[in-house]
């Protein structure tokens, strides 16, 4: 799309960002907020445009910290619009360490199960690079993979068979998806570039942790059924990973802290500390002495004086 393209009366489109046969993705001016914002501009016949707006209403309606909200969406002439908030840019390679990478994707699986147990379920199916932002913090995802229609043309971010005609993306397609997304986030490379391996027999390079390895090469296969399930499963996983190398997952410290070294008391606390030991023993032997007068008395051995 040109440069200075108006959509909707409103967007001053600014950039193409990315061209997909199916759909591009722009950089725009909101005119009327006065922010930046991405537009991912699908072409869809006019029965699928109906579609896509139910779907982006119950988008629109979600709330996560990592899901950049869906702010708007529009039919255009030749298909649809979705827009969100441009915070970030794309999330490069290697651009977190395994530790934080694994820590950012465990959040974004939390997001997609809250959209795979929805009414109705909402399934990511095709997804790439371009569609996670990163800011100083953390890791945050656009709304488009969750509208968007899945394609024919195979793709390394997409699960094997979502290519056949007429296939519908599932929670096992999901966390293929997740997994070459947080392959290519920690080296950079696609997982068709990858050799396939069984999930026992893994060793990808570029990734140190051999768990780590494990879980990415069972998350590739390319049969569904050998794969994680569901998102959950996944991020359990991610958590196992997590805890085998070390790290407290925020539970709480990893060992309790030394206790600090005993202070000195002061010379006049120590003379009145000793003084009061000495009057309790005292009273002790005093109580002592008293209680054995009693006893002698009560048993007889003892007689007052008549």
């Amino acid at each position: 799309m040109q440069p200075e393209t108006l959509l909707n009366q409103r967007y001053h489109v600014t950039e193409t960002i990315e061209t997909r046969p199916d759909a591009q993705l722009l950089r725009a001016s909101d005119t009327q907020r006065q922010q930046g914002v991405l537009i991912e501009l699908a072409a869809l016949a006019p029965p699928a445009r109906e579609a896509m707006a139910a779907l982006a209403r119950q988008i629109a309606g979600a709330q996560h910290p990592l899901l950049l909200p869906l702010i708007d969406h529009f039919a255009t002439e030749g298909g649809y619009a979705l827009v969100c908030p441009d915070l970030g840019e794309a999330v490069e390679p290697q651009q977190l360490p395994e530790r934080e990478a694994l820590g950012q994707m465990a959040v974004l699986l939390d997001l997609v199960e809250q959209f795979h147990t929805s009414a109705p379920p909402i399934c990511i199916g095709a997804v790439g690079p371009s569609d996670l932002r990163a800011d100083a913090q953390s890791w945050q995802i656009t709304p488009f993979p969750f509208a968007r229609m899945v394609g024919d043309a195979p793709s390394p971010f997409q699960a094997p068979e979502l290519a056949a005609p007429g296939s519908e993306p599932t929670p096992a397609s999901d966390t293929y998806a997740l997994c070459a997304l947080l392959l290519h986030a920690l080296t950079g490379a696609a997982p068709a570039a990858q050799p396939q391996r069984s999930a026992d027999d893994a060793r990808l390079p570029g990734i140190r942790s051999k768990l780590l390895a494990r879980l990415l090469a069972r998350g590739l296969q390319e049969r569904a059924a050998n794969r994680y399930q569901r998102a959950g499963e996944l991020r359990r996983a991610i958590e196992t990973v997590r805890l085998m190398e070390g790290e407290s997952l925020g539970l709480g410290p990893d060992a309790l802290p030394a206790a600090p070294p005993p202070q000195a008391l002061p010379e006049q606390d120590i003379r009145i500390g000793a003084g009061c030991w000495l009057t309790m023993g005292a009273a002790a032997l005093l109580l002592i002495v008293l209680a054995i007068v009693l006893v002698l008395f009560l048993s007889g051995g003892l007689r007052l004086p008549t």
